[in-house]
């Protein structure tokens, strides 16, 4: 495989490595609408907390607690570190780094292996990225999902007050 052809699938793959990131951010804003609407119900029930039972109080704080880790994997998945690329021609927060003219000069100046190279550092990277995304996705989806149990004993038990 030449270099051309080597650059060709290099970009392919960065370019469906950096597709992933649409669909994890969808999901992401899912569990993040889903969390706050259970939230919102919990917290239109909670009208009298001193009237809340032992159980209520456990459930609501096992519910929180929950809640509280899915919205710190939701707010990692949102904003991942994005460390590396240094003196990358592609990444954006390089690039911003540099003056306009500066950018150009190096941009024109890059040799078709630098190009290989950053391509292959940012497809690496991206993938990188992509993956702590995913994880963290996984975990405050897991965590919603567990916290349905709490939030449903809380509920009940708030009815059962009333």
């Amino acid at each position: 495989m030449n270099a051309q052809e080597q650059y060709e699938l290099a970009w392919a793959r960065l370019t469906h490595v950096l597709s992933f990131f649409d669909r994890v951010d969808t999901k992401l804003s899912v569990v993040l609408g889903v969390n706050v609407a259970l939230l919102g119900v919990l917290t239109t029930q909670m009208e009298a907390l001193k009237e809340i039972s032992a159980l209520g109080w456990v459930a609501t704080g096992m519910y929180s607690v929950l809640t509280a880790f899915s919205f710190f994997f939701l707010y990692r998945g949102s904003f991942p570190q994005l460390d590396g690329g240094e003196g990358s021609l592609i990444y954006f927060a390089q690039i911003a780094k540099r003056s306009p003219a500066g950018f150009i000069a190096e941009f024109r100046a890059q040799t078709p292996e630098f190009l290989l190279g950053d391509v292959l550092e940012q497809l690496r990277n991206n993938a990188a990225i992509a993956a702590d995304k995913f994880r963290y996705l996984c975990l405050a989806y897991r965590l919603m999902a567990l916290s349905l149990i709490p939030w449903g004993a809380a509920l009940a038990s708030f009815e059962l007050q009333g």
